[in-house]
């Protein structure tokens, strides 16, 4: 007998914990991340485990976007579409509002950089062993599988499409891995070309080289102009102009920014100019240590920035105007979208305690309900399950329509959303749906709920209960009371919330077929039936 009450109080103990747990708040971030193109923005804050993204284009403001259980090394964005590297060298796609496992590298080999080129994503990598990869021949893939061989070189070019890595050709340096991240060779697209660029031996300046697939091999491009305390750079193109961006070590220990455009057209002769650079206003007291990335974004420069504290700032700069983007603090992003994640969790936690207060009062004062079986006039049955189903999907489905041109939801839409919150759709896990899909959702269940209260107390039963055949009664086989009645419809505004829609389980396992409503109020669903023989009924 002490069997229901002590399995109700551990599971309450350990929901409690969670509870409180999730209210702690979320780890500070470990590192930023962030990828452009022209029209998209993704920026993603990176934990040991576990990698929120944000993501806006020219025309919004940052929203969440679906997070990834893992430490995000790198970002590319390609066209809209977004890949990124991991710890250890996984390679995931992101493909509407789910994650997806792309081929990995050889060993899942960890690049060196990606970028994006021709809706393909390319990678700076240590050269793979030979045959590891088939080989890209001016720019197709070889009709005879011919493998890759970087024939020596440390360092390669490769790509990936949707046949998945294919080795494009091997670079002619090596990389000094004690220099730091900004300083290593960096791949970069320019007028439709790849180019691998690379600092000079005294980091005073920085070399470019072109490939030309045509002649399997790397031609020079251009130098830039010498610079002083190199600490890093990168390429972005911005209204199809390329720009070398480079950051120098200033006078007072913070990080200054030089900005050159390419002047001319590749093949022929370019060169790089020195352009001067209009930047994003800071907050009083904010100033740049370092920079960490450079993309081009809504016709602006859009630079990474850290300040000596520590925080990051999406900076925003142009070369022939003043910016009209303003400065974005990533703490406020975050911080925005942190409120929404624990009042997400605040709601989670309590829809789980009311899930398990529900079944402890079931189990601790009508567990009988689940067993016995209910008297029943000789004309009557327990309703099928099928019945249940069709009868209410034929009472809800007109106000959940008339909500929807209420509130101005698209009821599929709507309903996707509500499921995603309900744990069913695993594409969109832990979403909480927007304010019009509650209001929506609300209206259609009050709605639905003041009617069947109405017609059962009238005549028990709804037009679905009619047309399927189907009324409501005692589980004593008499006419059920108004309070039954109405508590039976009360409890139907608890299981119509969708972390609760697991309570529909019980009109499968309850041997009178009767949901949560049913159980507490004392009713039961049935369908008419050819009366027995008296000598069968004895």
């Amino acid at each position: 007998m002490l069997r229901w009450p002590l399995v109700s109080g551990l599971l309450l103990v350990g929901l409690v914990i969670e509870f409180a747990a999730a209210q702690n708040g979320l780890p500070a971030p470990k590192a930023v991340r962030f990828a452009a193109d022209e029209e998209n923005l993704w920026l993603t804050r990176v934990e040991p485990r576990h990698s929120r993204l944000f993501y806006r284009d020219v025309n919004s403001a940052f929203r969440e976007r679906p997070s990834l259980n893992a430490f995000i090394d790198e970002l590319v964005a390609t066209d809209g579409a977004l890949h990124a590297v991991v710890a250890g060298g996984k390679f995931w796609t992101l493909s509407g509002d789910e994650w997806l496992v792309a081929n990995n590298l050889p060993e899942q080999a960890t690049p060196l950089n990606l970028v994006a080129f021709d809706n393909k994503v390319c990678a700076l990598v240590h050269s793979p062993p030979p045959g590891a990869l088939p080989q890209m021949e001016s720019g197709e893939v070889s009709t005879t599988s011919q493998p890759y061989d970087a024939g020596g070189a440390p360092l390669s070019v490769v790509w990936y499409s949707s046949r998945g890595w294919q080795g494009v050709a091997p670079c002619p340096i090596s990389i000094d891995e004690d220099a730091p991240v900004p300083l290593r060779p960096r791949l970069a697209v320019i007028h439709e070309s790849m180019c691998l660029l690379w600092p000079t031996p005294e980091r005073q300046g920085i070399e470019c080289v072109r490939y030309d697939a045509t002649a399997a091999e790397w031609v020079p491009v251009a130098t830039a102009p010498p610079v002083i305390n190199l600490v890093g750079f990168w390429v972005a193109t911005v209204n199809r102009v390329p720009m070398l961006i480079i950051a120098t070590r200033a006078a007072d220990g913070g990080c200054e920014l030089r900005v050159f455009r390419l002047s001319g057209t590749l093949p022929e002769q370019v060169e790089w100019r020195h352009a001067s650079l209009h930047l994003s206003d800071l907050p009083d007291g904010v100033r740049p240590a370092r920079y960490e990335a450079a993309f081009g974004f809504n016709q602006h420069l859009t630079l990474l920035m850290i300040d000596p504290g520590g925080e990051a700032y999406l900076r925003f700069g142009r070369t022939d105007a003043d910016p009209a983007e303003k400065t974005v603090a990533v703490a406020a992003v975050l911080g925005h979208t942190d409120q929404a994640v624990r009042r997400y969790e605040w709601l989670r936690g309590g829809t789980l305690l009311v899930l398990l207060v529900v079944l402890m009062t079931l189990f601790l004062f009508r567990r009988g309900s689940l067993a016995q079986t209910a008297v029943l006039p000789s004309d009557c049955a327990v309703a099928l399950v099928f019945q249940r189903l069709v009868g209410w999907a034929i009472d809800w489905f007109p106000f959940a329509i008339a909500a929807a041109l209420m509130t101005g939801v698209p009821w599929r839409e709507g309903f996707e959303e509500l499921l995603a919150w309900a744990g069913v759709s695993s594409s969109a896990p832990d979403r909480f749906p927007v304010g019009t899909t509650l209001l929506w959702w609300g209206v259609a269940t009050g709605m639905h709920t003041v009617y069947s209260l109405v017609m059962e107390l009238l005549t028990r039963r709804t037009i679905g209960k009619a047309l399927t055949g189907t009324r409501l009664l005692s589980d004593t086989g008499t006419i059920p009371r108004a309070t039954q009645i109405v508590v039976r419809n009360v409890c139907r505004l608890v299981e119509m919330l969708p972390p609760l829609w697991i309570l529909a389980f019980l009109v499968v396992v309850s041997r009178n077929r009767q949901r949560l409503g049913d159980i507490f109020a004392h009713t039961v669903v049935v369908r008419r039936i050819k009366p027995r023989p008296e000598s069968d009924q004895s």
